[in-house]
């Protein structure tokens, strides 16, 4: 969707802004990254330490490394069983991984996610009336903030 500046928060690094009006039940955006499993997740993200590193985990750490890009799973969304969408490479995603949590709660949102498990997409709905300057928010989920659990890795809400 035009109409989206991504800048500095101030506070929580990047996010994502309204450049211009946007009305309640809007699909703002799509969230886009790489498609991969569950199976992938585990081996790149959430492998102990002391177990062997799969040559094309070992590829695919250095290819991020190389081009500056973080390796920690935090953009990772499940839309669908054994769909993964990994937001994090901006190679292959868009400006929807600038959305920041809604540190204030439910009161706090003004974006709504909502995925469609057939297709395994998410969709990023306005759920008020956004004014221009305003921030894009949505609720993470209390599972986001658990840890190491490829499971729970933002997929609150699908």
């Amino acid at each position: 969707m035009a109409g989206i500046d991504v800048k500095d928060t101030g506070v929580y690094g990047l996010g994502a802004f309204a450049a211009k009006r946007i009305a309640m039940g809007v699909v703002v955006g799509m969230y886009e990254g790489e498609r991969i499993d569950y199976d992938t997740v585990a081996a790149r993200y959430f492998r102990e330490s002391w177990e062997p590193v799969p040559a094309e985990v070992a590829a695919w750490t250095e290819s991020r490394r190389a081009r500056n890009v973080g390796t920690s799973g935090d953009y990772l969304f499940n839309p669908a069983p054994d769909v993964y969408i990994d937001g994090e490479d901006f190679d292959v995603a868009n400006w929807c991984r600038f959305m920041n949590h809604a540190a204030k709660g439910e009161a706090g949102n003004n974006i709504v996610v909502e995925c469609n498990q057939e297709e395994g997409t998410i969709s990023f709905v306005s759920r008020r009336n956004i004014a221009v300057g305003d921030e894009l928010l949505y609720s993470y989920g209390d599972d986001y903030f658990l840890g190491d659990d490829p499971e729970s890795s933002k997929s609150d809400g699908c």
